[in-house]
């Protein structure tokens, strides 16, 4: 009868020690972090590995654009607009599975993010603050996740004032799939444990010249928005 007695004995004295262990060894990494840096620039920093600019010029158009960095760490996204299409007899166009089509508009630049260069795991966060100062033009802010197909992106869209520098918060739960620019009427949201690319995109119908500052992206966590991941 004495056994069963210091067993317990044991136990409690056992229960009594963990109780006064620093929970925070266990518990310390597992709680959810509020916010993250998770795009910054660097003016000495090999832009070639980390970004890459994308224009329709691929499939004939005239736009052009570049990115890079100014000296106070700025990302600089500027270029021109052309809505010329190219002749429709000459050689241009784009593969869309099996089939080479004749552009049917033109008018687009954007930069994005090399894969694997920036965090992928923004399981924690619901939104994105992103720094800008604009020419009042519209941009669209583009996700990419890994199980998209080429040409599928998440996008969402906003206006920056123009000359101002602002603060833009950016829902995830607001970036719609979109394929080659047309969107996904059904309800898909990012899948933010696995990020693959981040950029920006102008595509806003208008001729001329444009100019886009970024100081940083943030990644981070409101309790007034959904959580939601799909793909």
């Amino acid at each position: 009868a004495s056994a069963p007695r210091r067993s317990m004995s044991w136990w409690s004295q056992a229960m009594d020690r963990v109780k006064t262990v620093n929970h925070d060894l266990f518990y310390g990494d597992l709680e959810a972090e509020t916010e993250c840096d998770w795009v910054t620039f660097d003016p000495n920093e090999n832009l070639a590995l980390k970004w890459k600019t994308t224009s329709d010029s691929v499939w004939g158009g005239q736009s052009s654009c570049e990115f890079d960095v100014t000296p106070e760490g700025y990302g600089r996204f500027k270029g021109s607009l052309s809505l010329a299409m190219p002749p429709p007899n000459e050689e241009s166009g784009f593969l869309y599975g099996t089939t080479t089509q004749q552009p049917t508009k033109s008018g687009m630049c954007g930069f994005i993010s090399h894969a694997g260069v920036l965090r992928s795991n923004l399981e924690d966060f619901n939104a994105l603050r992103i720094r800008v100062k604009g020419d009042g033009r519209a941009y669209l802010f583009n996700l990419r996740t890994e199980a998209l197909r080429q040409g599928d992106l998440y996008q969402t869209i906003a206006r920056p004032e123009k000359g101002e520098w602002q603060t833009l918060v950016l829902p995830i739960s607001n970036f719609q799939l979109t394929h080659f620019g047309m969107v996904n009427m059904n309800t898909v949201t990012p899948n933010t444990r696995k990020l693959v690319n981040f950029g920006i995109t102008i595509a806003d119908g208008k001729d001329g010249p444009f100019e886009l500052l970024v100081e940083y992206v943030e990644a981070y966590r409101d309790p007034s928005l959904p959580f939601e991941n799909d793909c």
